[in-house]
């Protein structure tokens, strides 16, 4: 990793590399990262999903405050939210959020 003046690189050629070693060098790069555990995201500016196979806490880092609602019950999770908070059950599961930023 590394490059003159402001930018960086990385170049593989292997398959499979863990979360957590991608994690580090966006990070690195200043680019947002939603989630520390290792589950599918998907994310826009307003919609921000997030697939698990294990159970457990999970946290969703947002990049911006906004007012949150679950997209399958149509509920609200919160409002100015910096982070979606939840326990997933030990069971493969999807949670939809759509996301309202707050200026």
């Amino acid at each position: 990793m590394g490059g003159p003046g402001d930018w960086a690189s990385v170049f593989t050629v292997a398959l499979g590399l863990p979360a957590p070693l991608w994690r580090e060098p966006a990070r690195w790069a200043g680019a947002h990262v939603w989630c520390e555990s290792d589950d599918v995201i998907i994310a826009s500016r307003s919609v921000a999903a997030l697939h698990t196979l294990k159970g457990g806490h999970r946290s969703l880092r947002l990049p911006w405050p906004a007012d949150v609602t679950d997209v399958i019950t149509d509920q609200p999770v919160g409002r100015s939210l910096h982070a979606i908070e939840w326990t997933a059950p030990d069971v493969p599961v999807t949670h939809v959020f759509h996301l309202c930023p707050v200026p």
